[in-house]
């Protein structure tokens, strides 16, 4: 099981999905939380793993505003870390993060009215695909998109987000400014032409938001700074859109 440093309200568990795998699920609670109160859903990367910092510290500085917070990792990770693979389409990492969306609706601490999903990397590709499919959901976060093919450097936005254009719900996006997996000129071509209410935060570092070589002892403090600032306008974000 993953190591997570969690709060102090924090419950540990896995569910099954539909499919019978099992998915590894976190969920906090704010000290004060009011009778129903608003949720984030957080999806990880490929590789990325929900007790790494852009998931941890999105989820616990949710809870510090007033959200109840899922962090989950897909079956597939649960199952092998070392070996797992996502589905080829993705329908087996949608059903497992529908399967954690029909847990939050069911949980009666929660506001259904005020559920906002996020999702890091492949994790955004999940997310937006049930966003489009569930609008009773409140708002979106996509951490890292993917918006470029980084082999031959083409535009994939369209691709990886159709009909991202005509959303008009609430969509923020959280990114690095030498993010090879979206390029920031390719970036805003793609939202140029969007008529909803998207709002882009970009920071510094890459597609983990951490800057240079991974693990260089020299960026820690820097790579906390940094993503500490994403997370914190992520969940600031959210609040004000769920009006909490």
């Amino acid at each position: 099981m993953t190591q997570i440093a969690s709060l102090a309200h924090a419950e540990t568990f896995k569910i099954k999905t539909p499919r019978g795998t099992e998915v590894e699920v976190v969920t906090n609670y704010p000290a004060k939380a009011s009778e129903r109160s608003p949720v984030i859903i957080i999806a990880p990367g490929q590789g990325y793993h929900m007790g790494l910092p852009l998931v941890q510290q999105l989820a616990e500085t949710s809870v510090k505003n007033g959200f109840i917070s899922y962090q989950f990792n897909w079956s597939y990770y649960s199952s092998d870390p070392t070996k797992g693979q996502p589905s080829d389409d993705f329908s087996n990492e949608i059903e497992d993060m529908q399967t954690v969306l029909r847990l939050v609706k069911s949980n009666s601490r929660v506001d259904s009215s005020k559920i906002v999903i996020a999702g890091k990397s492949i994790g955004t590709l999940v997310s937006y695909a049930i966003f489009n499919s569930d609008v009773s959901l409140a708002g979106l976060i996509l951490m890292t998109p993917l918006c470029t093919d980084p082999d031959n450097q083409t535009a994939i936005g369209n691709e990886s987000y159709p009909k991202f254009s005509a959303n008009t719900r609430p969509i923020a996006i959280i990114l690095g400014n030498s993010d090879a997996m979206c390029s920031l000129p390719m970036l805003y071509d793609f939202v140029k032409d969007s008529t909803g209410n998207v709002s882009v935060n970009i920071f510094g570092g890459g597609h983990s938001l951490t800057f240079g070589k991974g693990g260089d002892p020299s960026n820690i403090e820097r790579d906390a700074r940094n993503i500490g600032a994403a997370t914190t306008t992520a969940a600031l974000w959210a609040k004000i859109i769920v009006h909490e």
